[in-house]
């Protein structure tokens, strides 16, 4: 069997598009809950002769998760079909806080039932943001001695709430069996990797309300080299034990914890702020601009290259356009190129041409981000803009620069670079 892609690894991260997350609430529920379909939801019996070696909550919770994953297929399905916004906005949306509470009243008062722990995954990953998640999570940490809790954490991996990664460390660092403690981290590594480390930010509770606040430069090489501590040590005393993981499709493959981590660590590339540092290689860039002309960094490797990371409606951006204008004049002739990527999305050329049109900016300028999820400024790390980024002519980053930038210093810096490579 092969091993597992870096994003099949664990399943992907559910928070980028509305359709998206919906799609992967099916997914989870599909993954670990293969139940045949049933009736409504709306005319299941309140109760009902167990099957053999299931309680009773177990068959309603069955028939609980097989509704909610059909009428959320089945939104999905009509919402991709919806043709107008007014179409979309017709379609009755899936009632989630009553399937929140239905789940959590089948366990309420039966935290011992064997259905339990999989009713409180359902709550913590489908509906993190609700109150009957939060007592989820309470009693979830009743659960250290539970072996089966390991076959759970890759799938709470993709939940966003603050309180789900201190309760994979807690897991990772406490639970009474090895394994369940090793499945536990790869968790967390999966959760730092995809939910922190890809948007070079965390989910943080402030009183009631969670905000999504980006990291600083020494608390993410400190998650970095977290993410690499784990997966090297699965690597090195676990790396033949089976575990499940799923496909890009969402359907459980049958793998082992070393080749997890594998895929993790060849995945960590992409998000290593490391590669940002003055002196490494600058990552590619390899766009059209807005002319429809082919732009990539590495075409114009013999010059300084300064490239400018900004939006068009940023007032500092634009304060720093004249000077732009002044620095490509002044470089005339000389081994040096400018070129700007623009906050805009590969379906806004339009309006990004009118933009540089009427600012009369005469450089190349691209859509930084795409449909597809191609994202420049993350792959940069730039949150707040303007950002400058000074390439040698080597290929190698040289300085950052946040933020208005007085137009002395990049001229200076720009200029000392210039002669070098003159030289």
């Amino acid at each position: 069997m092969k091993s597992p892609s870096p994003r099949s690894a664990f399943p992907r991260p559910w928070f980028r598009i509305a359709v998206g997350l919906v799609a992967v609430a099916v997914i989870i529920a599909t993954t670990w809950l293969v139940w045949p379909r049933t009736q409504p939801l709306a005319s299941m019996p309140e109760s009902f002769p167990a099957t053999p070696g299931k309680s009773q909550i177990q068959e309603r919770f069955a028939k609980l998760s097989t509704s909610y994953q059909e009428e959320t297929r089945q939104w999905v399905q009509k919402s991709l079909a919806a043709r107008t916004e007014a179409e979309r906005s017709a379609i009755k949306p899936v009632d989630h806080d009553s399937y929140a509470q239905r789940a959590w009243e089948l366990v309420k008062n039966a935290p011992e039932d064997p259905a339990a722990l999989e009713v409180y995954t359902f709550l913590v990953t489908q509906f993190s943001g609700a109150a009957q998640a939060k007592s989820a999570f309470e009693r979830l940490a009743g659960h250290m001695t539970d072996v089966r809790l390991g076959r759970h954490c890759h799938l709470m991996a993709y939940c966003s709430a603050p309180e789900m990664e201190s309760y994979l460390r807690i897991v990772h660092k406490k639970h009474s069996d090895e394994k369940v403690r090793l499945e536990a981290g790869l968790a967390l590594a999966h959760h730092l990797r995809w939910q922190v480390l890809d948007r070079h930010a965390r989910t943080r509770t402030v009183g009631q309300v969670n905000n999504l606040e980006f990291l600083g430069t020494e608390e993410e090489l400190v998650l970095i080299e977290e993410v690499e501590t784990i997966c090297h040590h699965a690597q090195e005393n676990q790396a033949e034990t089976p575990c499940l993981t799923e496909d890009d499709e969402g359907l459980p493959v049958p793998t082992t914890m070393g080749k997890v981590a594998k895929a993790l660590l060849d995945s960590m590339e992409a998000v290593d702020i490391r590669r940002l540092a003055v002196g490494q290689t600058a990552p590619e860039v390899d766009v059209t601009d807005s002319t429809g002309k082919p732009l990539k960094l590495s075409a114009l490797r013999g010059k300084v290259v300064l490239i400018s990371f900004g939006g068009q409606y940023c007032v500092p951006c634009k304060a720093m356009i004249p000077h732009e204008r002044d620095l490509l004049a002044r470089m005339k002739d000389r081994p040096f190129a400018l070129f700007g990527l623009d906050r805009s999305e590969s379906d806004q050329v339009a309006q990004l041409q009118a933009f540089l049109k009427k600012e009369n900016v005469t450089w190349p300028v691209a859509a930084a981000r795409s449909d597809s999820g191609r994202d420049y400024f993350s792959t940069w790390k730039v949150h707040a803009i303007p950002v400058f980024y000074l390439i040698d002519d080597q290929g190698a980053i040289r300085q950052r620069f946040d933020g208005y930038t007085e137009p002395t210093v990049l001229i200076e810096a720009t200029e000392t670079l210039v002669r070098e490579a003159q030289k």
